[in-house]
Order: structure tokens, then C-alpha cells, then sequence
């Protein structure tokens, strides 16, 4: 994970998990054994009452690039820090940082040199589609930001932020559903389509690619609007259901791959330019980024990452 050199905040916020162990001695067998949750900085009961608010502290953006070197380091699992899984500092870095809003402007871009040279509507409707998905994003990170130092109320907004998770939650599902129709349809008709230049296929392409990285960073940030309104069994969903779709995902796409080494070697009238986007390399890359540690702790079930 990069985290981008123009940051708005020094410093981000996230539990002290020293200190809250401190507090709470058995915080892991009152979560392990009772079923207690950790959100949004505060232990709930397994009946959803509030039992403790976990001490916060600030850490240097610095501290948190060395955090997320860790964890995409070549054995490093997942992040530890006195014995906790620090899927915290990932959110704070996504919800509290640029980092996720650059993920979108590549993104954009993307799509801007993308919609610059193909015109067929089918193309238009799916980048549409996405386009759409990316502003929710941004609307869910803006109040998740300004929750973090309490200058929003939530219980005031809470309308609001219900609303946007329904219509969240519509287009989240709309893009798996999109992505898998470029994935399993596309791909295919792009590689034989000898009208198509090189710049615009590997446009295309770097599109399915960086969407790809993006869902688990879309994923996160709709399972934490879930939880800043306390709606957990939501928010446990949404990141279950879309691992699963994400995985199938990741399976369809590294197939499709192989079905154009498989053209290749068979002879098929593959236009020529594209051959080297096929690569050993380049395939390498698209799995560097399916099984990316990141990705999969944004992906995984909060309460059992949490100790």
C-alpha cells in the first residue's frame, strides 16, 4: 500500500490497543468467548449495548506506512501490533487519508481515456456504471471522515447515512454484477476486435484491473458507514457476501487469462498487438493484486481479525 505524499492530516486516529488491554485485561475472552464486538472504537455486548469506549491515540502517518509496509511485505499474513491484528490502521488510513480518494481520481482517469476513444453503448453503460459507484464512495468517506473527530453527529444524520447505505449497497452490488459481465463477455471480444488500437485495450484492460483493487476498498468503507449507524449483522454481511463474489470474481478473470494463452497457443486470430498485455508478467501482476494481503484483510471478518 502507498499512501500518497500529499496527505490533508499528520496524524491519523486509532485505538490503543496497549492501553485498552490495560483497561481490560480479558478484552479477548470477553470477544472470543461472549461475543463481543469492537466497532467504531467502542466494545459492545453481543446484544449490541455499549460496555466500553477503547482508549484512542494519534500515530504519525509514518508509523502507519511502516504498519502497511509490514503487511504487504512476503510473509507478513497480516499486522500485528502487541499481539492485535491492526486491521484498524488500514481503516483509518482509507477513511482518515488521500489514499482512497487517489484510488479514485486513477481511477476516473481511467475511465476519461477510456470513454475518450470507444463509443459502442454497451462500454458507455458499464463505465457509467462504475463512475456512479466511485461518487457514493466519496459521499460515505466524507462522513465517515468527519465522525472520526466527533465534529458530526451521527445520531442527527442518521436518515441521511441509512439512505446512503441502501443506495450503497445497490450500486455495490450493480458493480460486481457489471464487472463480471466485462470479465467472463468482454475480454474475449476485445482481444479478437482488430479495430481496437493498442492504447484503447490497454485502457480497457488497466480498467478491469484497477476496479478490481478498488471493490475491497469499496467494500470497507460501506461496511463501516454500516457500522457507524450500529447496524453490525449489516456490516458483517456485506463483507462476508462480497468476499465471496470477489473471489468468484478473481477466479473468472484469472480464466479468462488462460483461455487467451490457450487461443494463443492454438493459433487463434488474436489481434497481435495485444499478445504482450498476456505476459507472464503482466498476468503475474493481475495476481499480485487478487491475492494482495490488503485486499484480503479489507475482506475478511472483522471479529476475527480483531485479536
Amino acid at each position: 500500500m502507498v499512501i500518497g505524499s500529499t496527505e490533508l492530516l499528520e496524524e491519523l486516529i486509532v485505538i490503543d490497543w496497549d492501553e485498552a488491554f490495560k483497561i481490560i485485561p480479558d478484552l479477548r475472552k470477553l470477544v472470543e468467548a461472549n461475543g463481543a464486538l469492537i466497532r467504531n472504537g467502542l466494545l459492545y455486548s453481543n446484544n449490541g449495548k455499549i460496555i466500553k469506549h477503547l482508549p484512542m491515540k494519534k500515530i504519525s502517518i509514518q508509523e502507519a506506512k511502516n504498519i502497511l509496509l509490514n503487511l504487504s511485505g512476503p510473509t507478513a499474513a497480516q499486522v500485528s501490533i502487541s499481539g492485535i491484528l491492526n486491521l484498524a490502521v488500514l481503516g483509518a488510513v482509507i477513511v482518515q487519508t488521500q489514499y482512497l480518494s487517489q484510488k479514485i481520481d486513477v481511477l476516473k482517469n481511467t475511465i476519461d481515456s477510456v470513454l475518450a476513444d470507444v463509443e459502442h453503448q454497451n462500454s458507455l453503460y458499464y463505465l457509467d456504471k462504475i463512475s456512479n459507484y466511485l461518487s457514493i464512495v466519496e459521499s460515505a468517506k466524507f462522513f465517515l471522515k468527519y465522525m472520526v473527530n466527533n465534529s458530526l453527529d451521527v445520531k442527527k444524520n442518521t436518515p441521511i447515512i441509512n439512505k446512503l447505505i441502501g443506495d450503497y449497497l445497490i450500486k455495490h452490488n450493480e458493480l460486481f454484477v457489471t464487472l463480471g459481465m466485462i470479465i467472463t463477455k468482454k475480454i474475449e471480444q476485445f482481444v479478437k476486435n482488430k479495430s481496437l488500437s493498442k492504447v484503447v485495450f490497454t485502457n480497457l484492460m488497466d480498467f478491469i484491473k484497477l476496479t478490481m483493487d478498488f471493490l475491497p476498498k469499496g467494500t470497507y468503507v460501506l461496511s463501516m458507514l454500516c457500522d457507524s449507524v450500529e447496524n453490525f449483522s449489516l456490516s458483517d454481511r456485506i463483507i462476508e457476501d462480497s468476499n465471496n463474489k470477489y473471489k468468484k470474481l478473481s477466479d473468472e478473470l484469472i480464466d479468462s487469462y488462460k483461455k487467451v494463452h490457450l487461443e494463443i497457443a492454438k493459433g487463434s486470430p488474436i489481434n497481435p498487438e495485444f499478445l504482450d498485455y498476456f505476459n507472464l508478467e503482466n498476468t503475474d501482476n493481475i495476481k499480485l493484486i487478487l491475492n494482495s494481503k490488503e485486499n484480503n484483510l479489507l475482506l475478511s471478518s472483522k471479529q476475527n481479525i480483531c485479536l
